[in-house]
């Protein structure tokens, strides 16, 4: 599944379309899940969990800092 999803979210990324970030979430929920539900069965892999929480948190920056900067640019 991810063999599909992720080069789908590399191409809704790059085009900057509005479901990249959507695939790129499911990828990673599904990774974080594989990874700290089932490490028996996946391996523990703290290094892809890591990145997967760092991404995202640094995602939500940029998003906050561009809405700040479209309501400011409003006023």
């Amino acid at each position: 599944t991810l063999a599909v999803f992720f080069p789908f979210a590399a191409a809704g990324l790059w085009m900057l379309a509005s479901w990249g970030p959507v695939i790129w979430f499911i990828c990673a929920a599904t990774e974080i899940v594989m990874y700290a539900g089932f490490p028996e069965l996946f391996g523990h892999r703290p290094l892809i969990l890591a990145s997967h929480a760092a991404v995202a948190l640094l995602y939500i920056v940029f998003r906050v800092v561009i809405w700040m900067q479209k309501r400011q640019s409003r006023q």
